[in-house]
């Protein structure tokens, strides 16, 4: 009796102590969020993009709404490129109501963001703005919290934790006009939701620093939302402020982890990263890179990737020479290693500059390196159709997007140039139908179109 007597004296005395500090750790965990809110929140912008989009054959504008967090005195604010990478003019909504114009600096599709430049000429208030942080310090299960306006509601914060800082997504992640996005960086997966309209809001811990710009969630999956490492943006940051546009040097190389590689052959410690493609026309393939080799080293720096998430940790290697560097690649092949060398390229935009043709009832696009590449296409002769009216042709499956047209009524289209002339020309002459000669997925069509003449000018719009 006695033993169970101290023991229940022992176990009153230990609740008593755990509530008080179990009571404290909630309210430093609270007052820690508060701090954190009440570093960035006053930050945070409601972003309304007015952007230029081509839809069934015609250039229209289109506004949009979205998230997006001041980074300096002056006026920057990073958002997300699907947000207002095109756009034309934005305003920005402070924290105090005040409506703000912006104009883009920049965007950069490949990793989602784009930078804004608020225009203060006329602004005599205060200008709040936040610290970008470390997302290399970022661990599983840390509490992070999701800023933004969401489905276009007001400014509001949801609170999570990081689920995984370096979530590998689809390498086919492609944005609403197609752009490719999400090759050069890794995704920060988070439990803090992250809705329609919070794209383009900070990520942000509880020491108040912004460590990833919010960009998706998968539609149907709870608690998977997805941000942008504060580390990639802070270099992309750099380079849209100091040239307006993010550069990357470029051989032409697909890759695959060697985790699978490295079971099939027995080998746990190989080393390296596997060339699973290489691409026609590139660096690589002139300088007799093949599939199957292993990369070793680039410039006597090794290079590693066992796993799916390392893949973008070393295309950003290469992409951060400047472009038309030398590297020197040190190769791994079943007869041995060998050393090669070659000059990097530049990668290029993903989608080419765009014009709509009225009277055609078309818009098109002149070809990108990237564009050729996802047409596994070498010649850049042409010019690709990215939208179609549906009236203009004599059936509505005669053109469609991502034709390229090669020739009308026989003369060579080769350029956009060549297609602006030819738009002139026979604007002039108004022919009733026009014989256009087109390529799709490898294949020559003929395909009729029926203009739809105006008094208007008729010369290509930018």
């Amino acid at each position: 009796m006695r033993i169970i007597k101290h023991v229940t004296i022992l176990s009153v005395f230990v609740a008593l102590v755990v509530t008080p500090v179990s009571s404290q750790a909630e309210k430093n965990l609270q007052e820690q969020i508060y701090e954190a809110r009440d570093k960035v929140f006053p930050a945070l912008v409601h972003v309304q993009p007015i952007s230029e989009v081509f839809q069934r054959g015609k250039k229209t504008k289109q506004t949009a709404v979205g998230s997006g967090v001041i980074v300096s005195e002056d006026g920057y604010v990073i958002t997300n490129y699907h947000v207002a990478g095109k756009a034309v003019n934005a305003i920005c909504t402070l924290e105090n109501k005040e409506r703000i114009p912006a104009t883009l600096v920049g965007g950069d599709p490949l990793t989602d963001l784009a930078v804004l430049k608020l225009d203060l000429s006329e602004y005599d208030g205060k200008l709040n703005w936040a610290e970008i942080g470390d997302s290399g310090t970022l661990v599983a299960g840390q509490f992070v919290l999701a800023m933004g306006s969401p489905l276009a509601l007001s400014r509001s914060v949801s609170q999570g934790i990081v689920g995984c800082p370096d979530r590998v997504l689809d390498s086919e992640l492609t944005l609403d006009d197609g752009e490719r996005t999400g090759h050069y960086n890794v995704w920060i997966q988070t439990t803090a939701a992250i809705n329609p309209g919070n794209s383009g809001g900070p990520l942000v811990s509880l020491d108040g620093l912004v460590i990833g710009i919010n960009t998706r969630t998968i539609m149907g999956a709870d608690g998977l939302g997805f941000a942008i490492p504060s580390n990639v943006v802070k270099e992309v940051y750099r380079q849209i402020i100091e040239s307006g546009s993010v550069r990357r040097s470029w051989i032409g190389v697909e890759l695959q982890p060697l985790e699978k590689l490295a079971m099939l052959v027995g080998n746990p410690d190989l080393e390296g990263v596997l060339v699973a493609n290489v691409e026609q026309g590139s660096p690589a393939k002139a300088n007799g890179i093949l599939p199957g080799d292993l990369i070793l080293s680039i410039n006597e720096k090794p290079v590693q990737a066992k796993f799916e998430e390392e893949i973008p940790g070393v295309l950003q290697t290469i992409s951060d020479f400047p472009v038309g560097s030398t590297l020197e690649l040190k190769i791994a092949r079943l007869d041995g290693t060998q050393d090669i060398s070659l000059v990097t390229r530049e990668m290029g935009k993903t989608t080419g500059e765009e014009k709509e043709f009225k009277d055609w009832g078309i818009s098109v696009q002149r070809l990108t390196l990237a564009r050729l590449l996802d047409l596994n296409r070498t010649s850049r002769e042409g010019v690709l159709v990215s939208s179609v009216s549906g009236v203009t042709t004599r059936e509505s499956t005669d053109l469609v997007k991502g034709d390229i047209i090669l020739e009308i009524n026989g003369e060579e289209a080769s350029a956009m140039e060549d297609l602006e002339s030819l738009y002139d020309k026979f604007g002039e002459e108004k022919p009733d139908r026009l014989v256009l000669k087109t390529e799709r997925n490898g294949t020559v069509h003929f395909t009729v179109i029926l203009p739809k003449y105006s008094d208007e000018d008729t010369g290509g719009e930018s």
